[in-house]
């Protein structure tokens, strides 16, 4: 807790929680994709959330909005 302010202090993410969107964006395997669906604004975290973990880990990851089955969303793909 803030002690001037005294707003709570964020919980400390854990990046390989399978709950979050790095946690997802972690867990795809190197050569795959993944398909999220997401709406314009959501798809901006989602690329967020990619650009991290490629900054944090190495590699690559390529991001692209798609459409499947009439759901808007990204494709994540994870490269080596």
């Amino acid at each position: 807790m803030d002690l001037e302010t005294g707003i709570p202090a964020p919980e400390p993410v854990n990046e390989r929680d399978p709950t979050t969107k790095l946690g997802q964006v972690r867990a795809i395997p190197l050569g795959q994709s993944a398909f999220f669906p997401a709406r314009e604004g959501e798809r901006r975290l989602w690329q967020a959330a990619a650009a991290n973990v490629a900054r944090k880990d190495g590699g690559k990851l390529t991001t692209r909005a798609v459409v499947k089955n009439g759901i808007e969303g990204i494709r994540i793909w994870r490269l080596a």
